[in-house]
Formats: structure tokens, C-alpha cells, sequence
């Protein structure tokens, strides 16, 4: 089944709850295809780089080696900027999981209920009304931008 097509027909929670399901694939992917796109700039130009490095921190590893990396130097730029479309993906996928640990963090001895309920753990369900457009083009959008420095990078590594 389309995807797509089962959002537009789901209403409520189950709606919200389909797009929120997309929304975190698809910033799952996204941030898989940058931390991808920094390994491969770090070994094309020998950088050790661990998995929580940024690409600020690729950038002035390549800026202390004199290593001039155009697309690496403006994604760090796009790190940078809060209003960019990178730091708003590193700012939802951040959002999931500090939600994902929020959620499922165990109650403490000092906050136990004390009433028959005490074993269970309500989250609330904000209902509003959700659409999938603005979000779809979202990430469309942050995907093409992302695709199209990766595709220079690789295009100026073919010159080499």
C-alpha cells in the first residue's frame, strides 16, 4: 500500500501517528546519508573521525591539514545556522531520541502512584489536525539540497 495514500485516508491518532512514524524514517535516513557523506570526505582525505563528529569538526580537522572541502565547509556552515535546513534535521532527530528516552525512562521510587494504576504510565496524545504535505516537501527539499553537495563533491573527486 502506498504509504502516502494510507496517511491521507487515517484520521486522528492513527494519522498523527503515521506521519510521526515518516517524519522519523525519513530523518533517520537523512542523517544516516550525512554521517555516510562525512566518512567518506574523512577517508578520501585520511581524517580519523568518529561517529559523533560533526561537520565542524571534519571542516577544522581539513582546515589544520590545509585541505581546502567546499561542501564540507558549507554543510558545517548549515550545522551552524539554527535556521538552516541541516541543524533543523539534527534538531528533530536529536528531538526523537531525547523523546524516545523520555518515554521510556522508568518511574522512580519517589514518583510511584500510589492508587490501583500504579504500574501503568499514561502518555497523553496531543490530537490536532496533522497534514503530510508540508513535511514531505520538508524533507524532499533537505534531501535534494543534500544530494546535489554530494554530487559536487563526487564530481570534483572525479577530477583528481
Amino acid at each position: 500500500m502506498n504509504l502516502t495514500r494510507a496517511i491521507e485516508d487515517s484520521q486522528g491518532v492513527e494519522n498523527h501517528t503515521l506521519i510521526s512514524a515518516y517524519e522519523q524514517a525519513l530523518s533517520f535516513h537523512l542523517i544516516l546519508l550525512c554521517d555516510a557523506f562525512k566518512k567518506e570526505i574523512a577517508k578520501d582525505y585520511n581524517i580519523p573521525l568518529v561517529k559523533e563528529d560533526s561537520f565542524r569538526v571534519l571542516s577544522a580537522c581539513l582546515d589544520e591539514k590545509d585541505i581546502i572541502c567546499l561542501q564540507c565547509a558549507l554543510l558545517a556552515e548549515l550545522e551552524a545556522d539554527s535556521a538552516s535546513w541541516l541543524a533543523g534535521l539534527l534538531y528533530n532527530y536529536q528531538a526523537q531520541w531525547e523523546n524516545a528516552k523520555r518515554i521510556s525512562r522508568p518511574l522512580s521510587d519517589d514518583n510511584l502512584p500510589s492508587d490501583a494504576f500504579a504500574g501503568l504510565r499514561i502518555n497523553t496524545i496531543e490530537l490536532k489536525e496533522v497534514t503530510y504535505e508540508p513535511l514531505v516537501q520538508q524533507y524532499q527539499n533537505s534531501f535534494n539540497q543534500l544530494q546535489d553537495i554530494i554530487e559536487q563533491y563526487r564530481s570534483l573527486m572525479q577530477e583528481w
